[in-house]
């Protein structure tokens, strides 16, 4: 009877095995060196982050502060600008007219009947602007009166002047009242008031002067006047 062999199993030994054991070695060695080391990387550079996070912040804040700063400054300073601009129109609209006049000061030089040419020998060339067929612009050559429009009749032999727009762009909250004021200390009360916020006046030499509330003064002979008149002319009170 032949003998039992008895073979031994060296599972130590088995490729398997070791291979395992090798891979379990290497995780426990990452575990216990490199992570550690990793992880104390990380929270340095989270460190560095967060205290950069918090130096832009800080910058930041600067500068909204003294962006709110200037905000207010600017906001001072325009105030006081206009302030200041009040008062020069004030000042300057105390002698808007002179007694007895319908022609602001300053612009007495051009008036109703004169020839259209004679505005190229009063103004300056460059504030002078044709605005159609028979008109010219002239712009700011008046303090408050910043636009003048010139109407003419292109037929007759003069090319006389028939109407004279007067607007302030910058008008002040009561600028019409402000011209209606001095107006009535020029020429006196309006021979008509039509309707609220409209007044014309009837002057020497067959010249009419009109308001009509919106920062619009107008100044024609006597066949002409306003688009938005309800009569026509300047009819006088009865």
């Amino acid at each position: 009877m032949a003998n039992a062999t008895t073979v031994h199993f060296d599972w130590k030994n088995h490729p398997v095995v070791v291979a395992a054991l090798a891979a379990a070695g290497a995780f426990a060695f990452a575990i216990t060196y490199i992570v550690p080391v990793y992880t104390t990387e990380l929270q340095a550079d989270l460190r560095l982050l967060k205290k950069e996070v918090e130096r832009l912040q800080s910058e930041l804040n600067l500068q909204t502060d003294a962006a709110v700063a200037a905000k207010e400054k600017i906001k001072e300073l325009t105030l006081a600008n206009e302030t200041a601009h009040k008062r020069l129109q004030k000042a300057e609209l105390s002698g808007l007219y002179s007694s007895g006049s319908a022609y602001p000061v300053g612009l007495e030089r051009i008036k109703i009947g004169d020839n259209i040419n004679d505005i190229f020998k009063v103004y300056r060339p460059e504030s002078i602007k044709k605005a159609d067929e028979e008109s010219y612009e002239v712009s700011n050559e008046h303090t408050f009166f910043d636009k003048v429009t010139y109407s003419y009749d292109p037929k007759s032999p003069k090319s006389n002047i028939v109407q004279i727009s007067l607007h302030a762009s910058s008008v002040p909250f009561d600028g019409d009242d402000i011209v209606l004021e001095k107006l009535y200390g020029s020429i006196g009360r309006p021979a008509s008031n039509p309707e609220k916020g409209r007044y014309c006046w009837n002057l020497k030499q067959g010249v009419s002067a009109y308001i009509i509330f919106g920062g619009s003064y107008q100044l024609m002979d006597s066949q002409h006047y306003p688009r938005l008149w309800p009569q026509s002319g300047c009819v006088e009170k009865k």
